[in-house]
This record gives C-alpha cells, sequence and structure tokens, in this order.
C-alpha cells in the first residue's frame, strides 16, 4: 500500500522556513539531450501495426499455398541452420534487452526503476498540441489575475511551491499557474510546470487543505515526470503487441481468427499491463503529493474526506479493474495509511498545531452531480 513511502520520507524530513510570493517564481529548466524525435514515435505505431499484420498474413498465405514437399524442405533448412538463426534471434534479444536496460531510469524523489524513452523536453514538444488545445478552448475562460478564484489558488500553490523548493526536482520546473472559470472538479499539471486549476474544482472543496491536496497530486506528476514514463510505456507495449500482432496472422488459420486473436490480445495488454500501471502512477502521485502537501503545513487529514465526497458526488460506473484510476475509496484508505507518516512529517517542518477533529463537509455538496 505504502511501497513508496519509505524512499520519500528520508528527502522530506528538513525543517522549512515558509516564504508566501505574490506570484510564482520563474525558474528555466534545464537543457537535455535529445534522443528520439518525438513524432516519429507517434506516427510509427499504425504503420508498423499494419505491417505487422501484411507479414503475419502474408507468411500465413504462402505457407498454406506450399505443397507438402516444399514445406518439408523448409523445415529442413531450419533445423540445419538452426544455430545461425537462433543466434540471430539470441543478438536481436539481447540488443533489445541492452536498449531497455539502457533507458532506465530512477524515479525522482522515490528512486523507483522505471523505463524512460523520451526526455522532458521531448516530451513537452509532444505535449505541446494538447496543451495549446485546451489554451484554446478555453482561452475567454481564462480569469485575470485579479480574480478571487485566482487569488486562493495562487495562495495554495506559493505555500507548496515555497515548502518544497529547496528540493532541485521541485525547483527547477518553471512552474505557471491558470484558473479557468469551468464547471469541472479537476486540475491537470503538464510536464512544462503549467498547473491548470478549473474554478469548478476551487467551488467544491470545502478548504484550502482539499485544494492543496489535489494541486500537490498533480504538481507531483510533473515532478516525477509521469507524462514521460506513461507515454514510454506505452511504446513498450506497442512493441509487444506489434509482436503479438506478427504472431497471430502468422498462425491462426484464418483472417477471422486473426482479427479475433489480435482483439483479445490487445485486451489482456490494456488490462494486465496498461491500466495497472496507470494506476500505480496514480497512487505514487497520491503518495509523494501527500508529502508535499504536509511539507506545506496543510492538513492533510482531509485527502481521504475529499476522495469520499467525490465518490460520493460522483460514483463511479465502472470497476477499478477498467479504469486508469484508482477507486475513490480506495484512494481514501490507502491515504488514511499514510496519515500518520504525513503527520509526523509536517510536525517535523515545525508546523502549527493541528485541531483534534476535522470540520465536518457541508452535507448538500455530497448529493451535487460533479464532472471530473
Amino acid at each position: 500500500m505504502n511501497k513508496f513511502l519509505p524512499l520519500i520520507l528520508p528527502k522530506y524530513l528538513a525543517r522549512t522556513k515558509l516564504t508566501v510570493y505574490n506570484r510564482l517564481a520563474s525558474i528555466t529548466t534545464s537543457n537535455t539531450t535529445r534522443t528520439i524525435p518525438p513524432l516519429i514515435w507517434l506516427i510509427a505505431k499504425p504503420i508498423t501495426k499494419l505491417g505487422a499484420i501484411i507479414a503475419g498474413r502474408g507468411f500465413r498465405k504462402w505457407w498454406t499455398s506450399l505443397p507438402k514437399m516444399k514445406r518439408k524442405i523448409f523445415l529442413a533448412h531450419l533445423r540445419r541452420h538452426r544455430v545461425r538463426y537462433g543466434s540471430g534471434i539470441g543478438i536481436t534479444t539481447f540488443t533489445g534487452f541492452v536498449y531497455y536496460d539502457y533507458h532506465i531510469q530512477e524515479t525522482p524523489l522515490t528512486g523507483r526503476k522505471r523505463f524512460i524513452l523520451f526526455t522532458n523536453e521531448q516530451l513537452i514538444e509532444i505535449e505541446k498540441l494538447e496543451q495549446e488545445q485546451l489554451f484554446t478552448i478555453y482561452e475567454k475562460d481564462i480569469l485575470d489575475p485579479y480574480s478571487p478564484y485566482v487569488n486562493r489558488a495562487m495562495r495554495v500553490a506559493n505555500r507548496l511551491f515555497s515548502a518544497n523548493k529547496e528540493m532541485p526536482e521541485v525547483d527547477c520546473i518553471n512552474w505557471k499557474l491558470t484558473v479557468i472559470d469551468a464547471n469541472l472538479i479537476n486540475a491537470v499539471a503538464f510536464p512544462s510546470g503549467d498547473l491548470i486549476v478549473f474554478s469548478g474544482l476551487l467551488d467544491f472543496v470545502e478548504n484550502d487543505d482539499e485544494l492543496a491536496i489535489i494541486m500537490a497530486h498533480e504538481m507531483s506528476h510533473a515532478v516525477l515526470q509521469h507524462a514521460a514514463e506513461e507515454i514510454s510505456h506505452s511504446r513498450l507495449l506497442d512493441v509487444i503487441s506489434i509482436s503479438l500482432v506478427l504472431v497471430v496472422w502468422a498462425f491462426l488459420p484464418s483472417d477471422l481468427t486473426a482479427a479475433i486473436g489480435q482483439l483479445v490480445a490487445d485486451r489482456l495488454l490494456k488490462f494486465t499491463l496498461e491500466l495497472p500501471y496507470s494506476r500505480d502512477l496514480e497512487r505514487e502521485a497520491d503518495h509523494v503529493g501527500l508529502m508535499f502537501a504536509a511539507k506545506a503545513c496543510f492538513d492533510v487529514r482531509y485527502s481521504p474526506v475529499f476522495w469520499r465526497r467525490i465518490g460520493l458526488a460522483n460514483p463511479e460506473i465502472i470497476p477499478e479493474f477498467l479504469s486508469t484510476h484508482p477507486a475513490n475509496e480506495s484512494r481514501a484508505q490507502e491515504l488514511e495509511a499514510l496519515i500518520p507518516a504525513a503527520l509526523r512529517l509536517r510536525q517535523e517542518c515545525n508546523c502549527y498545531e493541528l485541531p483534534p477533529h476535522l470540520v465536518p463537509p457541508r452535507p448538500h455538496l455530497k448529493i451535487k452531480k460533479i464532472r471530473v
């Protein structure tokens, strides 16, 4: 449940003096070496998958059209040269392993090993289009700096950034805050450091503590470079998926069975490797974000309260194993288990003493339907 926690705490147990700024400081991120053109990876998947289908189907058609004698000759040829072909397969596999191992990195703060194919700068380039589309859609809804919504979000953001800025992983990001007037209970952080908060979230939260929990969660995604990790993991799954497509279309007896086999293989990959991985990243962001909020002296006890209210206001219609995110109740239970450690961290940072009981949430918000 709290597998990330032992690696997080040592970096947080430092006493911090809080400084609240009138605006967010701009700190330019450092450049890193560009390794792979991002657009090539975005285009390569459908082309390669189609090529695998054509190649696999072509092999099947060729094999079924061979006379029985020629099949025996071909199999005899493979047996005679099995060392040569086996060596080729072994070298290819070893090269793939070396390439994979070369791209293994440690996750900032938690030290978890993960496969990273893209640099953060490359990911910023990839996600620039999505970011521009978001700002285009809500261009007229961006609130001005004097809005009470912006002032509130800025106040919380400044506490979070100020309390955690001694960590290079936080300090090296050029953080920028935008508040959008939209009835969405949501916030999002881009790898570039753009933190976007929707006014619906500000309306829904009971206090700054709940707001800080969500903003710290999104901030953690950017600090931990989860977007780069997730797209790298997707590319790795693409390699597995394309290999399976080639095998399925080459060895299943007909186009119909091959198409069904490909669909089954894709679903298995999604439910066993893709979705669980995404949920693990969300849990890691929950854990690190809780520590960010604790270090900024927010009342972290509101974190499970918030997720339970989300669950009541917007009941989930699909089970957790079909979702990219953990279920709201699961998140609440895991965060509850981390509260004692977060409170100890808060005490280490010489934060003010918390009241023994939480202020109960407003009842009308428990049944309000929301868009997340």
